[in-house]
């Protein structure tokens, strides 16, 4: 079944294609997304702090992010917030998602076909994120597993 628009926006990291190292589990009320250095929740329905973090703790991983949409149960963040979670800087992060093709002038998109090409795309995002050297290298890593 295709996403509406509206999904796309506020859960587009549960429709793009899974990065080398990542496990996505759906559960009943929400999908848990896990790295070798992150896990996040997305598509937020019901709250399960205690499965979130057991899983979390299995993996090793010492962060778990979650994505809370504006269909998220009333008072999700609220309960986070109780349970010792901490909001991030910037607590709003707004999704976009074109219903068109977008004008553009000299962009040039490819396809990523080798290692090197996923590492090129990877430096941006992190370039973006202000990805610190170490954990960049740690990412090249698992990127490559």
């Amino acid at each position: 079944m295709e996403p509406t628009v509206a999904e796309l926006a506020e859960e587009t990291q549960t429709y793009l294609p899974a990065v080398a190292d990542a496990e996505i589990v759906v559960r009943p009320g929400f999908t848990y997304i896990a790295t070798a250095h992150l896990a996040t929740v997305h598509r937020i329905r019901q709250i399960d702090i205690a499965w979130v973090r057991a899983e979390t703790r299995r993996r090793g991983l010492d962060r778990v992010e979650w994505w809370v949409g504006w269909t998220a149960p009333p008072g999700t963040a609220e309960r986070l917030v109780e349970a010792g979670f901490v909001p991030d800087e910037v607590p709003v992060l707004t999704g976009m998602t074109c219903t068109t093709e977008p004008p553009a002038n000299d962009v040039e998109v490819t396809r990523v076909e080798t290692l090197d090409d996923l590492f090129a795309a990877l430096e941006v995002d992190w370039d973006v994120w202000q990805i610190d050297d170490l954990e960049r290298a740690k990412r090249r890593v698992s990127q490559t597993k």
